[in-house]
């Protein structure tokens, strides 16, 4: 069953000028979801645009614009694997000395790979004992 695509996300860009938005906003208002702008486009807490928000909708320049975004971010993303195509355990390129966190949580690999082979939990450390049985 293929998984429904969903448009890419457009982060804002803090090398660039973008202004903050403070203080309270009641419940069920439109912009209490904003809380950083970018020309003119608003973006959430998480720095994520919000195409959806009223303020873009309703205005045909900023619409365009962040068509535009969305499209430059999918054309950017193409090329490289998501994040949920690779959290069923899948192999990340270049990811070979991790830590699968997906066989982790299952609880079939119980310590992190390291390059010494040792793992984090083994207590040694450059051929001397570390931790509370060190002291003893």
């Amino acid at each position: 069953m293929a998984t429904p695509q969903q448009p890419p996300k457009v982060r804002l860009d803090k090398s660039r000028a973008f202004s903050t938005v403070h203080g309270d906003r009641p419940t069920g208002d439109p912009h209490a979801a904003v809380f950083y702008y970018q020309n003119e486009l608003p973006y959430g807490a998480d720095e994520v645009l919000l195409p959806d928000h009223p303020e873009v909708q309703g205005n045909p320049k900023l619409k365009d614009m962040a068509e535009r975004l969305i499209k430059r971010a999918a054309k950017a993303a193409k090329g490289k694997p998501s994040t949920l195509a690779n959290s069923g355990g899948a192999a990340v390129p270049g990811d070979e000395g991790g830590i699968n966190l997906s066989a982790w949580a299952r609880g079939e690999e119980l310590q992190p790979r390291t390059r010494s082979g040792l793992g984090r939990c083994s207590g040694w450390v450059n051929g001397r004992k570390q931790g509370r049985s060190a002291a003893a």
